[in-house]
């Protein structure tokens, strides 16, 4: 699906089932769809993509049920809704294009990976984080910044180009759970 413009959905809820997204903004704000947008077959950027649920009468969660592949960055920001990644992410090529953050998070709400993460630079977010599988990082020319608190779930953590955990040391935390986590 080529984004030369912005891609609306037309109700709230539409399921997207295989999408190949080249560039641009898939976006609820102009119609003010106060629904969840969710991706359930495979997602392949070949260009830069920036996904946006963060509409004038709701924040709504993002939800990608399947992989998420290419060397290309991903942006995505649901407000204050949860956000997340349900199959592996760089199973295929690397996310992201190695130049800037791999994946920006812009959201508040939480951020879920239930399996693997590889990209091709560092990822930026701006709200807590949970990783349930193992990440990697890739050496791009960014590092990565958490600025709310990660959970790692019993895996292996690597950040090539390094990580920042947490804005505030008084109240951000990283908690290391489920199994031996190894960073």
């Amino acid at each position: 699906l080529p984004l030369a413009a912005t891609v609306l959905p037309t109700s709230q809820d539409d399921a997207l089932t295989g999408i190949t997204l080249t560039g641009g903004t898939l976006s609820t704000d102009a119609q003010n769809v106060a629904g969840s947008l969710t991706l359930d077959g495979p997602t392949t950027l070949t260009g830069d993509t920036a996904i946006d649920t963060n509409a004038a009468l709701t924040d709504a969660q993002v939800q990608f049920n399947s992989t998420v592949d290419g060397a290309a960055d991903l942006t995505v920001d649901s407000g204050t809704a949860a956000i997340t990644f349900n199959d592996d992410i760089g199973s295929v090529t690397d996310l992201g294009s190695g130049v800037g953050a791999a994946l920006a998070l812009l959201s508040t709400g939480d951020t879920t990976f239930n399996s693997t993460v590889e990209t091709a630079s560092g990822m930026t977010a701006v709200g807590d984080v949970t990783f349930t599988e193992n990440v990697t990082l890739g050496n791009g020319d960014t590092a990565s910044t958490f600025n709310g608190d990660v959970t790692l779930d019993g895996l292996d953590f690597v950040a090539v180009d390094g990580a920042t955990f947490g804005n505030n040391s008084s109240v951000d935390q990283v908690t290391l759970s489920g199994g031996p986590v190894s960073v």
